[in-house]
């Protein structure tokens, strides 16, 4: 009993590590992007993602409003690719 207990929590917490980012999560890549570019963000949200691609990133549409620099301020809806680092997420331009 204590191993199908044990195998049960063991597969539930590697589901866990193998899905995509959340809300949260691209929101927290997205200010860390933002800040790269020296720009703010004010908002962003979550509309999709693919299926994971082949290495291990997720290309999501995501809607944001930002302010940047030499374009100001800019809502707008665009994909970019997710890639899981340590236990963050980083976003970046998906390479074409």
């Amino acid at each position: 009993m204590k191993k199908i207990m044990l195998l049960l929590l063991a597969s539930m917490l590697l589901t866990g590590c193998n899905s995509e980012p959340s809300d949260a999560d691209i929101s927290q890549a997205m200010q860390s992007f933002m800040s790269e570019m020296h720009g703010t963000l004010n908002s962003s949200k979550k509309i999709a993602c693919k299926d994971k691609e082949s290495d291990g990133s997720y290309l999501c549409s995501v809607e944001f409003d930002a302010k940047l620099p030499i374009v100001g301020d800019r809502a707008s809806t665009m994909e970019l690719k997710f890639i899981k680092s340590d236990d963050s997420w980083k976003a970046m331009a998906p390479s074409k």
